[in-house]
């Protein structure tokens, strides 16, 4: 997802097919990481660091452990992106 539209991508096949209760929680929550992450200078919770605590807990796999923890790169990664970027995702 390390592409000039990776926001359009995320928009499009992730976060607008979500059902509205699930996209206002995941607004919610991503809102509050992103509130967070803007004090990193002080509490030292970068996107990155919020991503490596969150990212488990917003994209897990329903059948085994071994699933999500093949993907933990790809799930940290995105939830970076949904941090770091939560004004173009989801204010626009």
């Amino acid at each position: 997802l390390n592409r000039p539209n990776q926001v359009e991508i995320i928009r499009d096949l992730i976060i607008e097919k979500l059902p509205e209760n699930n996209y206002r929680i995941l607004k919610y929550i991503i809102e509050f990481l992103n509130l967070i992450s803007s004090y990193s200078d002080t509490n030292l919770m970068t996107a990155s660091n919020l991503a490596i605590v969150f990212g488990p807990n917003l994209a897990w796999a329903q059948n085994t452990m071994d699933n999500t923890l093949a993907n933990m790169s790809f799930i940290n990664t995105f939830t970076e992106i949904l941090i770091s970027r939560y004004t173009e995702l989801f204010l626009k």
